[in-house]
């Protein structure tokens, strides 16, 4: 339940980033970030993504100070009061998690569904809806 509550969240957060009208060109966006830890060993997380025309997407790649890599692949559209979001997450060991989520916004309200699937195939599914202050 609480990673159906956090992935709302986000999906809330980015869907009332969403409510203005959609641009006509795409912009593009990257970031990477190296941590050092005290013994010397590094991890980073790589992001990079574009937004406009009614859609956006994302991708994450995180390797850590062991050298396992994780890879999270987010695809969104919007417009005309409704949103979907879709992710793939695939684990250092090849195991694969997905969310599927709708929904609707306007007049300071997001709205929607969230269903998550495990990698191993279970799924759970919740709601919610968020007003803006």
């Amino acid at each position: 339940m609480k990673n159906i509550i956090l992935t709302a969240a986000i999906v809330s957060a980015m869907a009332l980033v969403a409510t203005a009208e959609p641009q006509k060109k795409p912009k593009n966006f990257g970031r990477t970030t190296t941590v050092t830890g005290q013994n010397g060993k590094t991890a980073t997380k790589s992001t990079s993504g574009s937004v406009g025309d009614g859609q956006w997407n994302r991708t994450t790649t995180k390797t850590g100070p062991n050298g396992n890599t994780g890879t999270k692949e987010v695809n969104g559209t919007y417009g005309d009061g409704q949103w979907t979001r879709s992710a793939k997450k695939t684990g250092p060991n090849g195991q694969v998690g997905t969310s599927e989520a709708s929904g609707t916004y306007g007049n300071g309200t997001v709205s929607g569904t969230v269903t998550k699937t495990s990698p191993k195939g279970k799924s759970r599914t919740g709601s919610f809806e968020s007003k803006k202050n």
